[in-house]
């Protein structure tokens, strides 16, 4: 296992940690590893579902989907009040 070194942690920030590691039982370094696997070992937003997404393109071949036509946009006068 590597070990990180991390100077220059602002004083408030530390006594955060030292805080929500008392109250949770845990050493500051076991809380701020915790923190750091918690927030960098997960998997990035939206990554899951693109995989899943390629996999059922894969096994069906895709799917055709009807694209409706497009109506007339309407027409909003901004006009009123703007004299």
């Amino acid at each position: 296992m590597a070990t990180l070194t991390i100077r220059g942690v602002d004083e408030s920030t530390r006594h955060n940690i030292q805080i929500r590691a008392a109250q949770r039982g845990h050493s500051m370094e076991a809380e701020v590893r915790e923190t750091l696997s918690r927030v960098y070992d997960r998997v990035p937003f939206g990554q899951e579902l693109l995989k899943v997404t390629e996999q059922f393109r894969k096994d069906t071949g895709g799917v055709d989907l009807e694209i409706p036509s497009r109506s007339v946009p309407r027409i909003i006068d901004l006009s009123d009040g703007l004299s």
